[in-house]
């Protein structure tokens, strides 16, 4: 099983090496932030993590210096916190002593962790992962692990994890409409574009810098079936310098031809067969990605 991923907010967590090491061995990466700021992270790439974790106490910004750490902080996290579109329970574990047993801090925040109490570790651990195992997105992260492989890495970009989870969920809960197909072309076009930038495979002569650098999905899927691909403007002709496995390559068309198919048509009508078909074929390319750059591109991740 997977390590289970904590957003932790503590302005002291560079600190507390010993803490984290403890988390890891009870299966739990504690990701440690100083300030509110961390907050951007957490709400850009949320599908990233398990659980959130907060201190009594931490800085307003990064840049702060110890003693501006502030409880005023707590509320203004947990208020950005729950706007959030994915549910977290903010959990509070503290070394401040004067708010144990006080009445205000009590009533703020009901239940808490006491800081460097062995039962209070253990009871934390327990509860984040009771908490974590019973999200559905991190079942989906450990049931497909080797998908996901490719974003942990820093392959692909943190974005792909929202795209793969809806495509997921939505097999899950039987939603084969149309317009989640898009979904799949969303995720096609960022493996390429990964493909190109950070991983240098693909010409950059292949999207198009006015639409969001968008790929060029015919070009592109023809290069990465090792043949030659012919700009009619500049008559440049492009081949990619390593070689694809042969039972990758028909992957790719398969999934661009089905999705340029569906995803302008009726967005509600009903394609169970082709989008179960296109996440499968997904999940290949995903689960052959990392192998594939750090077998070409071992200094690229």
């Amino acid at each position: 099983m997977p390590l289970l991923k904590v957003f932790w907010l503590d302005d002291e967590h560079d600190k507390l090496n010993p803490f984290k090491v403890l988390a890891k061995a009870k299966g739990i990466e504690l990701v440690g932030y100083k300030s509110t700021d961390g907050l951007t992270e957490l709400e850009a790439n949320y599908n990233l993590y398990d659980a959130v974790l907060f201190d009594a106490k931490f800085f307003k910004n990064e840049t702060d210096v110890a003693g501006s750490e502030s409880l005023s902080n707590l509320p203004v996290a947990i208020d950005r916190l729950s706007k959030i579109p994915k549910i977290f329970k903010p959990f509070v574990l503290t070394g401040q002593a004067k708010f144990f047993n006080d009445e205000v801090f009590d009533a703020f925040v009901p239940e808490y962790y006491k800081k460097g109490v062995a039962e209070d570790n253990e009871r934390l651990f327990r509860d984040l992962k009771d908490f974590a195992l019973g999200q559905v997105e991190t079942q989906i992260r450990h049931e497909y692990e080797e998908a996901f492989e490719a974003i942990n890495l820093g392959i692909l970009p943190s974005r792909s994890a929202t795209l793969l989870m809806d495509i997921i969920k939505c097999h899950k809960a039987n939603d084969f409409r149309k317009k989640n197909i898009n979904n799949q072309r969303g995720l096609l076009e960022l493996i390429f574009k990964s493909l190109n930038d950070p991983i240098p495979c693909i010409p950059d002569e292949f999207f198009n810098p006015l639409q969001d650098n968008r790929p060029n999905l015919e070009w592109c899927c023809i290069y990465m079936e090792n043949r030659n691909v012919r700009d009619p403007i500049s008559r440049n002709t492009f081949t990619c310098p390593v070689t694809i496995d042969q039972e990758i390559k028909p992957v790719f068309r398969k999934i661009m031809v089905s999705v340029n198919k569906y995803s302008h048509d009726n967005e509600n009508e009903i394609a169970k067969v082709p989008f179960n078909s296109n996440m499968h074929a997904l999940l290949e390319l995903l689960g052959w990605l990392p192998a594939f750059v750090q077998t070409n591109y071992p200094n690229y991740i």
